[in-house]
Formats: C-alpha cells, structure tokens, sequence
C-alpha cells in the first residue's frame, strides 16, 4: 500500500476508534497493589483505586492495579510470587496476622513474615498509602525487591497533605516557618533542637523510631494567643525500613518574646482525638494577663512516683489521679505522659469543678519503658503551671 493510500485509510478510521486502540502506560510504569483480608473474617477486599492515590500516581507517570486476596492462603501465594519475581509493589491489609501468622475460628494462616528473605524486602509505609485500607487503618507496606519498586516508592515520598479530617487553619508566617524548623529537628533527633526548647520540656528517655530524614513538611493550622500557641503539621520522610508521611503536634510558649518548645508528639492520640479538641479550647484562650497572685499548679494524688496504678479490685487497669488547680481563671488543664520523646495528651477542659480529676492507665499503650505524667493547668490568658512529674513503667 503506497502512502497516499495509507493516508486516506487513517482518514476513514473513525477518532474513537484509533483512541481505542492506543496503547496503555507500559508495565513499567503500573504500580501492583496486593491487598489482603482480614484472617478473621475471611474476606476478599475490593479492588476499586482510591481516587486520590489514582491522581497522585498520574502525576508521576504511573497507574495502580489492584487485585486482591482473602487472608487464607495468601502466604503460599505470596511466597510463589517472590520465588518468581513476581510480587507485587505494595501489599496493603488491616491485621498484622499477615506478616506474623494468626488462629482465629476460621483456621489457621501462615504469616509472610515467616520467612527471613520476606521481612528484609518490606518496607512500612506510614500515612501517604492509608487510602489503600480505607484511610482509617491498617498496614501498608512496599516489596523492595518488586520490579517497579522505585515507582511505588515515589509514590509514597509525595509532598505532605494535610489531612482533611482533622482540624486546619491558617498558620501565621513567622509561627510557620519557626514550627517547620522544629519540627524537622524533632524528627530527627537533632542535638540542635535543644536551642528551641522550652527550660520546663518534660523529656522520657528513648525513642519510638529510626533516626528519619524529613524531605519537605506543610504546616496545617494554629490555635492560640501570643503566650501559648499549638501547630499541626505533616512531613514526608524516609528510614531505613519504613517511609511516608508523619503527622506533628507541636505545643509552644512565648518566653521573652521567643517561642519555645514545650512539647511535640507524633503520639496517634496526640495528632488526632486531642488535636480535634484544641480549636474550640483556644478560643478559651482570650483572658487578660494576671494582675495578681500565682496561678495554683494541680497536685498528683497517685499513684506514687515510680510506681504504675493498681487496679482496684475487678478492674483491669488502675487510675492516675489528681487534684485540679483551685485558681478560678484556670480554663482547662492537659495531662502529659511522655514517653521515648513523645507524648500523649489529654485535654480537660473545665466545665465544672471537681475535687479529683483521673484518666485510666487503659489509655496508654506499653512501649516497655520508663514514662513520666504531669498535668499543666493553663489560665484564660494562656498562663501555664505544672505539677510536680511523676514516673512509672509501662
């Protein structure tokens, strides 16, 4: 057939026609997603791409295929796949039963970190990936040995996205450049940090994670006065086995016209259930200063420093308790357990006076460590007193 001929055929082909028949993106460029059921339920989750994740992988020239696989069974399937070079990209499931084996009424189920080769090739994948379980848990991780590793990798060191169920805000420029040094020096582990930090920073020895290197962080809101102000902010980062984004909370105070760090956490509780709380309470946050007297710290009843609570009798978990501060322009106080440089949070705003405050030991998790507990009672104008730290093993 001479061109002209070959001209005039292209012309009579219809443009949805030739649409139709354009080639899709290469394999190279398809991430491969393995999501996995719950051993206890036995299910076979859905295939449908997030659309977000969808948008973000077109954005770097790649797509995501999902397939999916009931918990029973997958470990064989898993291991056939790496045995070929096969696997998949990332693998994403909301029991940790997968990588470490389960019983459960409905049998049995090997885990894939049963083998040696498999638990050296996973990498965990922290907040960039959670759409892949629902965006409300579960576990995300990439296959290093996967042939379009580095595409999924991209995929989960995207910039920093504030998260649209929590509370956001404006951040002011000042307070946002500040907030994102710190909380990069927080994150890892600098000996800078130690400039920015407030003289009363309440710190438990240890560390909850590998030293990260933090690539970019977005402030996502502020709430407070010119004395006492709280940043949520998320960063991109990486280690050596786990990537992703992290969330930051992080709680300063005007000391001679600088801000200081008073805390920081990336604490689950601390970065949601507590930070929700923070925009109504600072609105609190509108006294004028003190003209008179010393604002009253609250005083811990018990348990005894260096002792953890003991359940009463028929109760699974013991209490901390204490005696709220009696100043009348006291608006809320925060308990602080800090742990491996951490801390979870807790807000009591007061609404009506009470003789003993307590929060149940059941609010903590074990991280096999040495914790300490104070409780912060703050004033109307963003005034804060401490009590006296208490320790315990948890």
């Amino acid at each position: 057939m001479n061109r002209l001929s070959l001209y005039l055929v292209l012309l009579s082909v219809p443009m949805a026609s030739l649409a139709q028949q354009a080639p899709s993106p290469s394999g190279e460029n398809q991430i491969l997603v393995w999501r996995v059921g719950s051993p206890y339920v036995g299910d076979t989750p859905d295939t449908t791409v997030p659309l977000d994740l969808k948008l973000r992988a077109r954005e770097i020239g790649s797509r995501i295929q999902i397939e999916s696989f009931p918990a029973k069974g997958f470990a064989r399937e898993f291991f056939d796949a790496i045995e070929m070079h096969q696997e998949p990209d990332i693998i994403a499931f909301d029991n940790m039963g997968i990588i470490d084996g389960s019983s459960t009424s409905l049998g049995g189920s090997t885990g894939i970190g049963s083998s040696a080769t498999v638990r050296k090739a996973l990498i965990k994948v922290t907040g960039s990936l959670k759409d892949l379980t629902g965006g409300s848990g579960g576990w995300q991780y990439l296959v290093s040995t996967s042939k379009n590793h580095e595409a999924a990798r991209k995929l989960a060191l995207q910039p920093p996205e504030c998260d649209p169920s929590l509370p956001s805000s404006q951040v002011p420029a000042d307070v946002q450049q500040l907030s994102k040094n710190i909380s990069k020096l927080y994150l890892e582990q600098s000996p800078s940090l130690g400039a920015f930090e407030d003289s009363q920073r309440l710190i438990a020895e240890g560390v909850r994670r590998d030293t990260l290197s933090v690539s970019e962080t977005r402030a996502c809101g502020s709430w407070g006065n010119k004395r006492l102000i709280f940043v949520s902010l998320n960063s991109t980062y990486e280690s050596e086995k786990t990537i992703g984004q992290i969330p930051v909370l992080l709680i300063l105070r005007n000391q001679n016209n600088n801000w200081k760090l008073l805390a920081a956490s990336t604490d689950p509780i601390s970065t949601s259930t507590f930070l929700q709380q923070i925009p109504r309470f600072s609105q609190s946050l509108q006294g004028p200063s003190r003209q008179k007297g010393e604002l009253l710290p609250a005083s811990r009843i018990s348990p005894l420093s260096g002792l953890a609570p003991t359940p009463v009798s028929g109760q699974r978990f013991g209490e901390f308790s204490w005696q709220p501060s009696s100043s009348e322009d006291v608006v809320a106080e925060i308990v602080e357990f800090a742990y491996q440089n951490d801390a979870r949070l807790f807000l009591r705003p007061r609404l009506k006076s009470v003789a003993v405050d307590q929060i149940s030991s059941g609010q903590l998790w074990r991280s096999k460590s040495e914790w300490q507990w104070r409780v912060w009672s703050i004033s109307s104008a963003g005034d804060v007193v401490f009590s006296q730290v208490g320790s315990f093993g948890n």
